[in-house]
């Protein structure tokens, strides 16, 4: 009988402690869906075909001139300029074995994105080129062995930028610094199935797939590997606490039609989206 009563506290608490875990900040879904309206151009609306390489400045206008929000993504130089490129490393983009962290701005400047006119634009760069006109969603690149000080040059950065933006990141600890720190931006949690590739142990994975991390940052919004939307966390928080959400990153007109009853906007790249 003991055994038993022990079993079911041990089991109530371990609900009780995963629900807390995972519960958002459900204060601001109002304001969230000002956000959800849009649809986000992964990277910008590049296109290899047009020789318009993904996070440059031409592929940033283009979403712009097409009426499309922007996703984007943000990691420090050396000398700790706010760069728009999301790779660790240039070897995919500029075909040399570098990571990004390792030079200064003037240094990126040498390799062009896919061997193009185009150069890794200055966060500014693009702050000024979209100047409002349609809302960004920035993901803030963190390896786990950085500080969080790349989140103040965001914050800094976008102080006065006078457009709308949210903030989003796989790492929560990006979630918690703007939680602590800047509590009036809308921030959401990147997530997926992770891979041992991705460098965490098995235990942090399951906990990051099935956002457990979630009490950390309280996000205001979940971006989810499209074809993980039946995963039981996401589809509990769906469900119990109706979390706005983003589906990333669509690549067919067929997946969009198929998922979209699943999200409440996409991520895209690969196809324009044909709407109803």
């Amino acid at each position: 009988m003991y055994v038993l009563i022990a079993a079911v506290v041990l089991i109530v608490l371990a609900a009780g402690f995963y629900i807390f875990s995972i519960i958002p900040d459900t204060s601001r879904q109002e304001e969230c869906r000002k956000f959800t309206k849009w649809e986000y151009a992964h990277r910008g609306l590049f296109s290899q075909k047009d020789g318009v390489p993904e996070n440059s400045l031409e592929a940033f206008r283009r979403a712009v001139l097409s009426g499309y929000a922007i996703e984007l993504d943000v990691q420090l130089t050396r000398d700790k300029q706010l760069v728009v490129f999301h790779d660790d490393t240039l070897k995919r983009m500029c075909g040399e074995n570098f990571r990004v962290s390792d030079l200064n701005y003037q240094e990126l400047l040498e390799y062009p994105l896919e061997n193009t006119e185009y150069k890794i634009p200055l966060f500014t760069d693009v702050l000024e080129l979209v100047d409002g006109k349609v809302p960004l969603l920035v993901e803030i690149k963190l390896p786990h062995h950085q500080t969080t000080f790349i989140c103040s040059v965001v914050n800094d950065q976008l102080r006065t930028y006078r457009g709308e933006y949210c903030i989003e990141s796989f790492n929560p600890l990006v979630l918690k610094w703007y939680r602590d720190n800047c509590p009036v931006a809308i921030r959401g949690q990147l997530s997926t199935k992770f891979s041992s590739k991705d460098g965490l142990n098995g235990l942090l994975r399951f906990m990051a797939h099935h956002l457990m991390f979630n009490f950390l940052g309280r996000p205001d919004f979940i971006s989810y590997h499209y074809l993980e939307c039946n995963a039981f966390s996401y589809r509990l928080l769906r469900r119990l606490f109706h979390v706005p959400s983003m589906g990333w990153t669509v690549k067919s007109q067929r997946a969009y039609d198929k998922y979209k009853g699943e999200f409440d906007t996409f991520i895209f790249d690969s196809f324009i989206p044909e709407k109803e």
